[in-house]
């Protein structure tokens, strides 16, 4: 019995030397080391308990392994959460808090006297120790079994998420760490089952952990780098799937009863039940077993190597509504290589403006050098060439493509051209267990390579028209920002106009200074709006009281539409209100009504208003009393209308129905009304 632990003490302090060569200056690498060191001091223990003859020492043996199986479960727990992962390290700090509270709660059940760990002291029978579990031994395997789970949990979202040479990188990494934990989460429920741990049991975990450790070995070195029936592909393949499973667990079914029958050990028979489940696993998820499964319906069901229908709909679906290079160009590579079985896939984008090519997406790791790539040889042969290009037949001319082949594992490339520009280029490599690319393959790749193109083509329009629209944004600010500055600069010149005939009038300059104040602080405010453009523009409500507002306004203008402006201010309730935005609104309707009036054939209200030594304004239109322009409240239900109407000479049909709410377009051509229905203030 000592020959397994001393054999797992071994083999993990070997994995811990290796995986600190291959990666320690990774820290999620460090996590891994660290839980195989506790898994090592606990197989330690165990050896010790093996040989004690004390219950008292087997029981402090035990109770010491458990906190070691709590604090390489934790470490173990946080290396699932990181690796393989781009942000893995970013995730792991993400779960920080989750981590800490799975180790404390862990050590407290270990550490602190609540409850009994086991009921008395262990006894000896014929298979070694067995510890009858009390109340806070039982709750100590519930934790187990849980967290056992979560790892279990977090290792199959790797593997399920891997694909291509990534999947070829990481399957015995997580198979073999998967395997561990399974057989943690078996333990559990047997010691919870009958409420007692025996010793097989702690022979089961050396087993894993030897297993375990062959199996990380593999994953740490590879990281370092016919009858005319046509089926449906997922029906095909996992009809065949399922009869090879089914051979395979009956297969084992009757060894372990042979095993029986020749009485043969309880932990060789659960040995056995290990490597073949731990075979099994592989096999299920090796790319060649699933190529092997393929090529076997190809030749005997002579059908078409792809679903193509299937095929085309998830094409579709991962790049007609995605405007990210970066995601379509993933989305491509994940599909080309587990439909395809390529081992490396990858699309290089290309930046016309910076004449460069950058990695997008690969399925393989790859060097910092080839993320950016010199253009010189490949925009030559990529604008030079149609199709599938192979690299052995250009390897005289262009000496860089080459390198580039031997370093990324990429035999071919595939041009991804939009109508006159290049836009990249996808590039990859043979087929899992070196099959040959045929020319089926070659077919469906340069399809893909240009529907590729085309999205990628849809991507850098997109981004062109919306570079225009903000152009165009910025240009109708810039158009709104003039027209209220001509209107400030029009008050402030009928001002100026009047400043020497009236300069010595207290009441005219008291006004003037006040127009000029309240000039400075709203082109102040509208500079403010100008810089703040990249922000959303917000509009804050206040209530008012509109007529006081509006008999303000009129003030506020009298130098510009004195005798020509009549109101009609009934009495309303508050409304809500932006004060600013408003006052825009109202300046711009009574200008715009100004400049109908007077553009009447043979009007008499054309001419500039003069202002009496008063600070009134004369005008021959107010003088008999008729006001071309009239501003109006009233009340509308639970709202409030501001009307402006004036007898311009209005707006044809036409322009109302097509150009009336474009802006900037305008005519000076019957009389018109604008009204503005207005909330009340709650």
């Amino acid at each position: 019995m000592l020959l397994l632990p001393f054999g797992a003490i071994l083999f993990s302090l070997l994995v811990s030397a290796y995986a600190v060569y291959k990666g320690g200056k990774q820290p999620i690498i460090r996590f891994l080391v660290i839980a195989l060191l506790f898994l090592s001091l606990e197989q330690v223990l165990l050896c010790w308990r093996l040989l004690v003859i004390l219950p008292s020492n087997a029981l402090l043996a035990q109770q010491l392994m458990q906190v070691l199986q709590v604090l390489s479960l934790c470490f173990a727990l946080a290396f699932s959460f990181g690796y393989g992962q781009v942000y893995g390290w970013e995730r792991i700090k993400r779960e920080k808090w989750l981590l800490l509270a799975t180790t404390a709660v862990g050590l407290m059940i270990t550490l602190f006297p609540f409850g009994e760990q086991t009921s008395g002291l262990p006894f000896r029978s014929e298979s070694g120790w067995m510890f009858e579990l009390g109340l806070r031994g039982q709750i100590f395997y519930v934790y187990i079994l849980l967290v056992s789970t979560l790892v279990l949990i977090n290792l199959e979202k790797l593997l399920r998420s891997s694909y291509g040479r990534i999947r070829w990188q990481l399957k015995f990494s997580v198979v073999g760490l998967g395997t561990f934990f399974a057989l943690r989460i078996y333990q559990s429920g047997n010691a919870l089952m009958f409420s007692t741990w025996q010793q097989q049991l702690d022979g089961i975990t050396a087993v894993g952990l030897i297993l375990a450790s062959a199996c990380l070995v593999i994953g740490l070195r590879r990281t370092a780098e016919g009858i005319d029936i046509y089926l449906s592909t997922d029906l095909l393949k996992n009809s065949v799937v399922s009869l090879i499973v089914g051979s395979y667990l009956l297969g084992v079914g009757l060894l372990v009863a042979l095993f029986r029958y020749l009485d043969l050990d309880y932990l060789v028979e659960m040995s056995f039940l290990i490597v073949a489940a731990l075979f099994l696993a592989l096999a299920l998820i090796s790319d060649r077993s699933r190529q092997a499964a393929r090529l076997f319906t190809q030749h005997h069901f002579r059908r078409p190597s792809y679903d193509y229908r299937i095929l085309w709909n998830r094409f579709i679906g991962s790049t007609s509504t995605i405007f990210d290079e970066t995601r379509i160009a993933r989305d491509v590579v994940r599909m080309i290589s587990e439909t395809l079985q390529l081992i490396s896939v990858a699309i290089w984008t290309y930046d016309a403006s910076c004449r460069n090519f950058t990695l997008s997406a690969s399925s393989a790791t790859l060097d910092e050098y080839w993320k950016e790539i010199d253009p010189i040889d490949f925009e030559r042969v990529l604008n030079s060439s149609e199709g599938i290009i192979d690299l052995d037949d250009i390897e005289a001319n262009y000496p860089e493509p080459s390198r580039f082949r031997n370093n990324t594992g990429c035999q071919y490339l595939i041009p991804l051209k939009g109508k006159d520009s290049l836009l990249g280029f996808l590039a990859f490599g043979q087929k899992v267990g070196h099959g040959d690319i045929t020319l089926e393959d070659r077919e469906l790749l340069d399809v893909l390579g240009q529907q590729t193109a085309s999205a990628l083509l849809n991507v850098s329009l997109f981004r062109k028209m919306a570079e225009v629209s903000e152009a165009e944004a910025l240009r109708n600010m810039s158009a709104f920002f003039l027209h209220d500055m001509k209107n400030l600069a029009n008050q402030l010149s009928l001002t100026v106009q009047n400043l020497p005939k009236y300069y010595d009038n207290e009441e005219f300059r008291t006004d003037a200074l006040r127009v000029l104040s309240e000039s400075v602080s709203r082109i102040k405010r509208m500079s403010s709006g100008m810089l703040l453009l990249k922000e959303e523009m917000k509009v804050r409500f206040a209530p008012e009281n509109l007529n006081d507002f509006v008999e303000g306004i009129l003030v506020e203008m009298r130098s510009e539409i004195g005798g020509l402006v009549k109101s009609e201010l009934r009495e309303i309730p508050l409304v809500s209100i932006d004060r600013e935005q408003m006052r825009k609104v109202l300046v711009n309707l009574l200008l715009n009504g100004r400049d109908a009036v007077k553009a009447l054939p043979g009007s008499k209200y054309s001419g500039t208003p003069e202002v009496s030594a008063a600070g009134q304004e004369n005008s021959e239109a107010g003088e008999q009393g008729k006001f071309p322009i009239c501003v109006s409240t009233s009340r509308s239900g639970t709202g409030v209308i501001l009307e402006v109407s004036d007898k311009g000479c209005g707006m044809p049909e036409e322009f109302i129905r097509e150009k009336l709410f474009q802006a900037f377009q305008t005519t000076k051509q019957q009389g018109s009304t604008f009204r503005v229905f207005l909330p009340a203030a709650s």
